[in-house]
């Protein structure tokens, strides 16, 4: 443990609440603010460990609609997306005010090692944003533009396949 996790850990353990918000100056009402956010911010692997270990909730959500989760995949953050995936009744598939969930954030970012493990995890490749737009075609698109440096078909192809397999899936069940 490092300072800032003993520290989290004698706040709990003096009763603090593990899910406490302190967002009241935020612009959206429904919009939290909470230690697991900080700690993923920071990438504070054993704050997320305690947090979660104390029933830290992931559904919480700041002014822009990201959860932890969101966060954590947008900043490459593996191990917490990992920990974060591994908590019961996780939405893999949560939706940010602009209608994108973690896998097309990977995906729009050329995150490919994010895009496969969210895939492992069943992430939906069919999912849409708000302007109707798919993981893989926020990836041609998107990604294309801001990485124009960076091939960015690898990722469309993962993602192709994916779907190709699900479909098939669907279609024998």
């Amino acid at each position: 443990m490092n300072g800032c996790d003993e520290l989290v850990q004698l706040l709990l353990d003096a009763g603090a609440d593990v899910n406490a918000n302190y967002s009241e100056n935020l612009p959206l009402p429904q919009a939290t603010h909470t230690a697991l956010f900080e700690a993923t911010l920071c990438e504070n692997i054993g704050t997320v460990r305690l947090l979660l270990a104390r029933g830290a909730k992931t559904e919480a959500r700041n002014a822009k609609g990201n959860s932890a989760l969101n966060i954590a995949v947008r900043l490459g953050y593996t191990e917490i997306v990992e920990m974060l995936l591994a908590v019961k009744d996780i939405d893999i598939n949560a939706k940010n005010i602009e209608g994108e969930t973690p896998l097309m954030t990977a995906s729009r970012h050329g995150l490919e090692d994010m895009v496969r493990l969210l895939l492992e995890k069943n992430a939906d490749v069919w999912a849409k944003n708000h302007s109707g737009a798919t993981a893989r075609e926020l990836n041609l698109k998107t990604g294309r533009v801001q990485y124009p440096g960076l091939l960015k078909t690898s990722i469309s192809e993962i993602l192709e396949k994916e779907m190709q397999v699900r479909l098939h899936e669907r279609r024998h069940y």
